[in-house]
């Protein structure tokens, strides 16, 4: 999305203005007023949600409101936070987030691992919202488990765009006896969604990234 010269965005919480050569930004969390050239490439990027307000985990807790039982494959619709990055020629000047940053703790006080923690509902089929993203989510067990939350590793997370919406990459999820094995596959989660670029240095290589949650 490009911000012209005279724009004011508004998604959920973040607020970027561009106007008399000045660019404003802020969230709940900050403000910051850069100056720009009048001819300068200014747009906004989906970014995975683990720089606001600092950075402390490269991972996503997220949490159903209605737990799942999964006895066979079944595929879900359910809703994931993103971050705002702010791109100017081609470099990233600020985070901003569209809603309330929550973390919370996965495993024990000593060994657990900080996330960042997001409740979704579940749902049928993608939704339109801008402050949240979609994301499809694949489950198939070996044994019927009681699901109410995956962990999910997003510092690599890919993003698609369709028709003005954000899609996360399709995430797999497998159980087994002693875990949940959840793997980021790379895949548009529909058809015709476009991948969106991540702002990385050119040669980085993006893989298919894993994480096991232990029952």
């Amino acid at each position: 999305m490009l911000v012209t010269e005279g724009s004011r965005l508004v998604i959920g919480e973040a607020v970027i203005e561009r106007s008399n050569g000045k660019l404003v930004l802020s969230d709940r969390y900050s403000k910051s007023t850069y100056l720009v050239g009048k001819d300068a490439e200014v747009k906004l990027v989906p970014a995975p949600p683990f720089n606001v307000p600092q950075r402390v985990s490269d991972y996503l807790m997220m949490v159903f409101k209605t737990p799942l039982v999964v006895t066979d494959k079944m595929t879900l619709w359910v809703e994931g936070p993103y971050e705002i990055a702010v791109v100017v020629e081609g470099s990233i000047v600020k985070y901003l987030s569209p809603i309330k940053v929550k973390h919370a703790l996965y495993g024990d006080v000593v060994d657990g691992l900080v996330c960042r923690y997001f409740e979704t509902p579940i749902l049928n089929e993608p939704f339109g919202k801008t402050t949240v993203a979609s994301s499809k989510i694949i489950l198939e067990g070996e044994v019927t488990k009681e699901v109410n939350k995956l962990v999910i590793p997003i510092k690599d997370l890919r993003f698609f765009e369709s028709n003005g919406r954000f899609y996360y990459e399709v995430i797999e999820a497998e159980l087994n006896e002693e875990s949940i094995d959840i793997e980021l596959t790379r895949e548009p989660p529909i058809p015709n969604a476009i991948p969106i670029r991540k702002v990385v240095h050119p040669k980085t290589i993006l893989e298919r990234t894993k994480f096991s949650m232990r029952w």
